[in-house]
């Protein structure tokens, strides 16, 4: 089985390997300016603090930043502080970078800061920071003192763009202005600025050319962060049609929705660029812990042993090349991986202990009800198959993006659904670990653990209490993790600088059309 960071080489060759096939048209080796940038993505709403959905804060990632910002791997950078202090008890002192302009003309200040952290603490994307936040204030114009409840060396991490989405903008903008009401427009610091959002059919974005980027090199969303073309469009798309698109230069980039099994039909077509994103996701089955059969333990470990990973990455990849036979939260390249709990990943498939455990259970026969999308899901089937062997009856229920959203916040509704997991930066910013995310994993033993992890005074604090939570995430099954596999973008051939980068969130600077 490879390693993550073989495979990331591997795909860094093939994304060079691919951009050098299409020079014999496009040169998309020497980075440009001018253009138009076509994404294929629609966003429901574009305040980031707003939604909780990802796929809605790539257009708030082009045009905004943060305090702290993460690189290609997740790691934490200086964003628009430019640097911080913290006495280790209950207060971070911030210094913020001079010179900074919002997309109005005005400049960045304190108090703006100030009031997007409050605003983002009452929020449902930060309500971890919001549970620790006692105040925040400017000092002066260029520097933030926040003070906590407790102490913790996490605030970097819990306030870190795009995996979170504490972005800074205008007081005058947010101050007021409750996290559950949309913003009336975006303003923000960043590379692009909002030209106009119309619902269901395009948002466009403009060149800042009144940026003040970063000296340090480019890497994910730290670093330097250049405009190249002159405008960013999203617009909406569908499955069958986006490679269409892609080859037509209709758009030039579909970050998600292109399948993983079609991977080699993608690397044969003269007219795309597959990138593939090692370990970028992992497949999960949330379980339903507030009411039904899942609450019982038993069934749960019935579940996890009768599911077979590697086979259900064989679904849903096509081949094992892009998957990574992981028991982890975090990929071997992360702080955080550790193999606590693995011993249970690896004792499955494991059909007669499934038996086992369902006759422990109780267990009978009632179909558990799983909720799952099609386009999103193509190891649904399997996955009842292998249930079905260790005599769990299943009743898949398929359901569109929306319907699906909806019916996972109602516990009568299921038993179990197919989710996708991603990369995170800190245990904390992992969705699945929320209290009110739907499963509601919400027991003692494991908020003490996201406590000891929230106030850790540095790191092997932290890092401690998180190998407990590991391993109780394989003792308690809120879930099942299935290793992780490759997330794939894939963009026309004549786009250069787009590289691969872990999370599903991405801002579109540092990316060129070529001539």
């Amino acid at each position: 089985m490879k390693t993550l960071r073989q495979l990331l080489a591997a795909a860094l060759v093939v994304s060079t390997v691919a951009g050098c096939a299409a020079k014999a048209t496009v040169d998309t080796t020497t980075p440009r300016r001018g253009g138009e940038l076509v994404i294929a993505s629609m966003p429901t709403a574009l305040d980031p603090v707003y939604s909780t959905l990802r796929s809605n804060w790539l257009a708030a990632a082009t045009m905004c930043e943060g305090l702290w910002e993460n690189d290609a791997r997740m790691g934490v950078h200086n964003g628009l502080a430019q640097d911080y202090e913290y006495d280790g008890a209950t207060t971070y002192t911030v210094r913020l970078r001079g010179g900074v302009t919002f997309h109005d003309g005005q400049p960045l200040r304190a108090e703006d800061v100030a009031a997007s952290l409050r605003r983002y603490a009452g929020s449902s994307p930060g309500a971890t920071f919001g549970k620790i936040l006692d105040a925040v204030s400017a000092v002066d114009d260029l520097t933030v003192v926040i003070k906590l409840k407790q102490p913790s060396s996490a605030v970097p991490a819990l306030l870190s763009t795009p995996d979170t989405a504490a972005y800074v903008m205008p007081a005058r903008l947010v101050a007021g202005v409750p996290p559950n009401k949309p913003l009336p427009r975006i303003v923000c610091t960043g590379p692009y600025k909002l030209r106009e959002f119309v619902p269901d059919r395009q948002v466009v974005l403009d060149r800042f050319d009144g940026y003040q980027a970063r000296a340090e090199p480019p890497d994910g969303a730290s670093g330097a962060k250049t405009a190249y073309a002159d405008r960013v469009k999203f617009v909406p798309y569908n499955d069958s049609n986006v490679l269409n698109q892609l080859r037509t230069d209709a758009v030039d980039i579909a970050p998600s929705g292109p399948l993983m099994d079609q991977l080699p039909s993608y690397r044969r077509d003269d007219k795309l660029n597959p990138v593939v994103v090692p370990g970028g996701q992992f497949r999960l089955v949330q379980f339903n812990l507030k009411q039904g059969p899942a609450t019982n333990l038993a069934l749960r470990q019935a579940v996890q042993r009768a599911l077979d990973p590697k086979q259900i990455a064989l679904q849903s990849l096509g081949s094992t090349e892009n998957f990574l036979d992981d028991s982890g939260m975090f990929l071997d390249t992360s702080p955080w991986h550790s193999t606590a709990g693995s011993q249970v990943y690896r004792a499955a498939p494991d059909v007669e202990g499934a038996r086992r455990a369902l006759a422990e259970a109780g267990y009978d026969g009632t179909p558990l009800r799983v909720l799952y999308r099609p386009s999103r899901d193509p190891h649904a089937e399997l996955i009842r198959q292998q249930l079905a062997a260790a005599g769990i009856n299943v009743a898949l229920q398929a359901t569109d993006e929306t319907s699906f959203t909806s019916r996972r916040a109602d516990p009568a509704q299921w038993d179990m659904f197919l989710a996708t997991g991603t990369s995170y930066s800190d245990p904390l910013t992992v969705v699945f670990f929320s209290s009110g995310f739907p499963g509601w994993w919400n027991t003692p033993a494991k908020n003490a653990l996201m406590n000891r992890i929230l106030s850790g005074a540095d790191e092997p604090a932290r890092q401690a209490a998180w190998t407990e939570l590991q391993e109780l995430v394989w003792t308690d099954l809120p879930f099942v993790k299935l290793g992780f596999e490759g997330n794939l973008a894939v963009t026309s051939t004549r786009i250069g600088g787009f590289t691969p980068a872990l999370g599903t969130v991405r801002g579109f600077y540092n990316v060129w059309l070529g001539r």
